[in-house]
């Protein structure tokens, strides 16, 4: 046998070698062995024969077990070798499937890239058209008209006005039908952040969430325990405060009103309750009041009924874990009476159908200590800006954003701004 027929078995040419040299010494020791003669001449002779008949018996089967052992290894390596070749293909095919789904990645990133460029790029050209068509305005409310893909638009850009304390109280003076609107910046003094400033209650967040995230009826329904004990904190805060200066001027500006027989009614987005507890008597409260709570069922006869709560219970300075109490009428969880920010205003709760009454015959509307981020106060400005209704805005920073109305600027503090415009009317000391 050849080494090249040796390594086909994966056996070294050394190795095989000596197996054979092993061999061929064992035939020959074999071959050699001579028996020792016995008493009988026959006896030798037919041992003899029996040796000599033995030995080309035991050499055929040495031969066959080292045929069969060698077909054995060919056809190991024959399935191996198949194996191999079969894996090869498999690993072929993968790679195929792979390059394929790298080549679609890459170009799916292209797109997207291309994509957000396009974008970005069709929200400058936006962007620049409103400016120039802005920059061209010579009256305030006029039309500004740009188009854009063969599609026109319109837009009316109100300019604002800054104004001093004597031009207020003469705008106060001459209206017949007042209409107030406090934010959150109203109940700042008594010790309450505003819900969108740098040091709001919203960006203070909790341990776990966002305040945004709590104040929404997904959360509410699904951790309620852990909103509950939230609202519970903002209750202890809300009541432990006193109103302030400003509550305290818009209550003598509703008596100024009645003393002149003008309309007033104050439309108030803060759930602190501070309005009514100054002395405020023609109160909407439209995002509803942390002080009541009712059923959160919306299928119970008493969904809509309101509950005054009890103080929460301390313990060593703490609010205390509290279980949600239950409706007595269908056994729900209560809620507190706010509205949350994925929630719709309504009539019964949060007099939506109220406040367009009385905005449908206002003829001056004066905004103190918001933002008018949320629907309702923002739709009030704008219907302000269509029928051309006078809007003051007290506010220590500029609301420059709200360009749907024409704005009064009184970039006061309230605090500041209100005691003054009190003092004015009530000695009359501006006429008109």
């Amino acid at each position: 046998m050849s080494d090249n027929q040796a390594n086909s078995m994966n056996i070294s040419p050394s190795k095989f070698v000596t197996k054979i040299t092993t061999a061929k010494a064992l035939d020959q020791s074999i071959s050699s062995f001579k028996v020792p003669l016995l008493s009988h001449p026959n006896e030798n002779k037919s041992s003899l024969n029996i040796m000599e008949t033995k030995t080309p018996d035991s050499k055929l089967t040495s031969d066959s077990k080292t045929s069969e052992a060698l077909k054995s290894l060919t056809n190991s390596r024959k399935l191996i070798q198949e194996t191999l070749d079969s894996s090869a293909k498999v690993l072929q095919r993968n790679q195929k499937t792979l390059s394929a789904s790298e080549e679609l990645e890459k170009k799916w990133q292209e797109f997207q890239d291309s994509f957000k460029q396009m974008t970005t790029q069709l929200i400058s050209n936006i962007a620049a058209n409103l400016h120039a068509e802005q920059r061209n305005l010579k009256q305030h409310g006029e039309q500004a008209e740009f188009s854009l893909g063969g599609l026109s638009f319109q837009e009316t850009i109100y300019e604002h006005e800054p104004i001093k304390i004597p031009q207020a109280v003469k705008e106060i003076q001459k209206a017949k039908q007042i209409v107030v609107l406090t934010g959150a910046g109203v109940s700042v003094s008594s010790g309450i952040p505003t819900y969108r400033g740098n040091d709001g209650i919203w960006k203070m967040g909790s341990s776990n969430y966002k305040p945004q995230e709590i104040a929404t009826w997904k959360m509410y329904s699904n951790k309620t325990e852990e909103c509950w004990d939230y609202f519970a904190e903002r209750y202890s805060m809300c009541r432990g405060a006193k109103p302030n200066i400003s509550h305290q001027s818009i209550v003598q500006l509703e008596s100024y009103c009645k003393k002149t027989n003008k309309s007033f009614t104050l439309v108030s987005q803060n759930i602190d309750g501070l309005h009514k507890r100054a002395g405020s008597m023609k109160t909407l409260e439209i995002h509803g009041n942390l002080k009541y709570i009712r059923c959160s069922n919306k299928e119970c006869n008493k969904c809509n009924h309101l509950i005054e709560r009890t103080m929460d219970k301390k313990i060593e300075g703490t609010i205390a874990k509290q279980v949600v109490p239950l409706c007595t009428e269908c056994s729900s969880k209560m809620r507190p009476h706010v509205l949350f920010f994925d929630e719709s205003y309504s009539e019964e709760l949060y007099k939506i159908a109220s406040v367009q009454k009385v905005m449908s015959v206002c003829d001056l509307l004066i905004v103190i200590g918001t933002m008018c981020n949320t629907s309702l106060p923002n739709r009030m400005i704008a219907g302000c800006g269509r029928k051309k209704i006078k809007v003051i805005d007290i506010n220590p920073n500029a609301n420059d954003n709200l360009t749907c109305a024409r704005l009064m600027q009184l970039i006061y503090e309230s605090d500041h701004a209100l005691p003054k415009i009190i003092k004015c009317l009530n000695k009359k000391e501006i006429e008109i």
